[in-house]
């Protein structure tokens, strides 16, 4: 059978010929499977006869069953080993499909998708966010483009938080490859289509007016970190072990450095960045997990932090019939067990062959090692219309040679995983809090989920293989990420915690914090999320997070996450967010910015108003930036305008999303009560959440936090100033944060949409005295 070849309009190449080599056809060069086991009558196993350098393993980094556990899972049951094979002949077939054209074309798997999303029941348990989708953002026009595209691709939503959760379950039936397409068309230049209102093409043209500041939408509601100048490997030490109590005089002349040329809105934020710099000296302040105080075998950190102790956690074991705390790392030669992997050589085989020989086969080299890696069908060459797109564009810009050598960056980067990660990474579940990794130690995870099977929630394939030109736009934040990871990396260390609170206890701390007064707010119109540092910033995430950023998704979330790489190191961590649960990352790297959002969205080269948070000198002693995103899930909620506020106004809903922002802003603890939290309309765009009561529980839970907020309106000076206002009239009748919750607790219901009903029926309990007086009694929040 001859081999089919990715059409890019010319004759064939010698790069085809040289990838026909390096594949090959017929059945001797065909992927190998998992080695089945035949059971005999007394339950005994004996492996079949094959090629003994063929890897037992399906999977390459992150999937959904290991081919060891497997295979002692067939040998104790032989039922198990009847799925296993089935699985394997339905993956077989689901390859031979010739009609997969895209994403849209993936089959339903789920009963229950975004559209069967019940906002009449808002409080059982895992109620919100349906479907895997994009986070809500402030742009509504843009927003409802972006969460309808999702719709289309993500129908299996349900199938994928399955997968999440019990990500790695033994038996698990794999899904089919989605939107892998066969090579039926010709067709590279497949754009989509952009919607721009003549209000974000002004704010577009104003921002890029500004040199300092590049192409922020008006309505982008992102947090991502900020970067700035990295260190030489020779001279990580220096940065490594500065602890915060570097002093105030010596930080504030870093932050006048890095600011000099700033203009405009940098020049005003320098003198917030000056008062986070003396709050964090003068406090002696360092963001959690302080790893010299936490405890070890629940905090655990992986990478080497000069002259400080080795990290000694507990040896935990890998439970394989609960949730699968130990990561499955292929890169390994033995499993967890002490189990010799086959697939470790098999893959550390064609990496190390595609690194000796990409400069001369070229672009379908890499493609024939993506495909090799994933197991595809040696017969077949699917296409990947988002890596021909990138790799025709790119070559047109900075030359052929350059872009293969993107290419080997990520694999290279992929075999150092191998060298610098631990023996086990433990994932964030039962009592684990937290996991620490070098800036490399990301880089090396995120490497490999270029190489993931698409049947893994967490691969790359789902971008390469698109036909739109936002995944295009993602591959160029990817690719310079890894070039700056392979050319210049910076030294230090991340942190993703899981922080979370039983019921019991919120109660109580809302019952010593209701009477507190209401927290310092400032509104930014200008500025946005991802422009500060030295803060807490705070991500509209999805309850998986990084949404929709393996994907077509392209809003708040999936933004800051292309922005900052490492961050998706959090996803393979961190199961479905639940109720009280938020999640930190700090000390997040920025490496690109951008111009645009959703459909429009567009990678950028790294911006000053971005790179300032990766001012070495804010590092902490723990080689951490200082900044913190907290990611916390908003509810989705369905039907017009006026079903939407009313279901809003629902008590237990008023509850539920005061409590999940009160966890994430409480997540640094009491004593940073000067370091503000940086926020913006939460849960207001694709999730339709009413504006004005979103800000409101915000104000709240800051108060909870006892945490000042800045409030970015992104473009909305208008709704701004009515927010002052309110939050100005509330402090002149010192309305405390029980009075408040009262307040929106007993709004009523409106009888027609009204955008600011929740402020008006605020100021009508303002105008009684009565009222506020009635107001001191809250309710209790314990009911939810």
């Amino acid at each position: 059978m001859s081999k089919k070849f990715i059409e890019l309009g010319d004759p064939v190449t010698q790069d085809e010929k040289d990838y026909e080599d390096y594949v090959g056809v017929g059945f001797a060069h065909q992927v190998p499977t998992m080695k089945r086991r035949k059971l005999t009558e007394h339950g005994n196993t004996t492996e079949s006869k094959e090629d003994p350098e063929e890897p037992k393993s399906r999977d390459v980094f992150v999937s959904s069953q290991s081919s060891d556990e497997s295979q002692e899972d067939s040998a104790e049951n032989p039922e198990i080993a009847k799925e296993v094979s089935e699985n394997c002949e339905n993956l077989t077939e689901t390859l031979k499909i010739s009609n997969i054209e895209s994403l849209d074309n993936v089959t339903e798997r789920s009963e229950h998708t975004l559209d069967n999303h019940k906002s009449t029941e808002p409080m059982e348990e895992d109620v919100n966010n349906k479907s895997n989708i994009d986070v809500a953002i402030n742009s509504d026009e843009d927003d409802e483009l972006v969460l309808e595209e999702n719709n289309k691709e993500m129908r299996d939503g349900e199938q994928v938080q399955q997968l999440s959760q019990d990500l790695f379950a033994d038996d698990q039936e794999l899904i089919e490859y989605p939107g892998i397409m066969k090579d039926t068309t010709t067709q590279l230049d497949i754009t989509d289509s952009e919607v721009e209102t003549a209000q974000k093409m002004e704010m577009i043209e104003e921002t890029e007016a500004d040199s300092t500041f590049v192409g922020e939408d008006s309505k982008n509601q992102r947090q991502s970190g900020t970067t700035s100048d990295e260190v030489d490997a020779d001279s990580q030490i220096n940065l490594a072990t500065k602890t915060v109590r570097t002093s105030s005089s010596s930080f504030l002349s870093t932050v006048s450095t890095c600011e000099a040329p700033a203009k405009g809105r940098a020049r005003m934020y320098q003198k917030e960045l000056e008062k986070h710099v003396i709050a964090f000296t003068e406090g002696n302040l360092t963001l959690q997990p302080d790893l010299n105080k936490v405890d070890p075998d629940r905090n655990y950190r992986y990478c080497t932090i000069p002259n400080f102790p080795a990290s000694q956690g507990k040896l935990r074991e890998d439970n394989r019939y609960g949730p699968k705390i130990v990561l499955p790392q292929r890169w390994r030669e033995f499993d967890s067990r002490g189990r010799r992997r086959d697939s470790y050589f098999y893959f550390k085989r064609k990496l190390d062959g595609y690194l000796k020989c990409y400069k001369t086969t070229g672009y379908f080299m890499f493609v024939g090692l993506l495909h090799n890696m994933w197991e595809f069908d040696p017969d077949i060459t699917y296409k990947l219309p988002a890596l021909e797109m990138y790799y025709k564009e790119m070559s047109e810009l900075v030359g052929r040679e350059e872009v293969l050598e993107k290419f080997a960056r990520v694999a290279r980067i992929a075999k150092t995983a191998e060298d610098i990660l631990p023996e086990r990474i433990y994932r964030l579940v039962g009592d684990v809090e937290s996991a620490t990794l070098s800036h490399k130690q990301c880089a090396a995870l995120v490497a490999r989920m270029f190489f993931a099977r698409p049947d893994s929630p967490f691969s790359f394939c789902r971008i390469l293989s698109s036909d739109k030109s936002i995944c295009v736009e993602k591959l160029k934040f990817l690719f310079t990420y890894f070039d700056k990871m392979s050319m210049d990396p910076p030294d230090g260390a991340v942190s993703f915690r899981l922080t979370k609170m039983d019921k019991d206890t919120f109660n109580e701390e809302w019952k010593d914090k209701k009477l507190r007064s209401l927290p310092e707010v400032e509104f930014f119109d200008e500025m946005l999320i991802e422009d500060t540092a030295l803060c807490t910033q705070v991500d509209f995430a999805n309850e998986h997070l990084g949404g929709g950023v393996l994907n077509h998704g392209s809003v708040q979330e999936e933004i800051r996450f292309l922005m900052c790489p490492e961050m998706m190191v959090g996803m393979l961590l961190c199961e479905k967010m639940k109720q009280l649960e938020a999640i930190s990352i700090v000390g997040a790297y920025v490496f690109s910015s951008y111009t645009g959002y959703g459909h429009t969205l567009k990678w950028a080269e790294l911006q000053p108003n971005h790179s300032r948070q990766n001012t070495n000198e804010f590092r902490d002693r723990f080689g951490r930036l200082r900044v913190e995103t907290i990611a916390i899930d908003a509810i989705l909620f369905k039907g017009s305008k006026l079903d939407c506020q009313t279901e809003q106004l629902n008590k237990a809903n008023i509850i539920r999303e005061m409590k999940k922002a009160s966890i994430g802003f409480m997540s640094q603890g009491p004593k940073f009560t000067n370091i503000p939290i940086v926020t913006g309309w939460w849960g207001c765009g694709a999730f339709n959440g009413d504006k004005p009561l979103k800000f409101i529980i915000q104000v709240i839970a800051a108060g909870v936090a006892d945490r000042p907020l800045h409030f970015c309106s992104f473009g909305e000076p208008e709704l701004a100033a009515k927010c002052k206002k309110i939050i100005e009239r509330m402090k002149q009748k010192d309305v405390t944060l029980g009075m408040l919750f009262s307040m929106i607790n007993n709004t009523g219901l409106p009888h027609k949409h009204f955008e600011f009903y929740v402020f008006d029926r605020i100021s009508t309990y303002l105008s009684s005295s009565e009222d506020v007086e009635s107001s001191k009694s809250s309710p209790s929040v314990s009911r939810a």
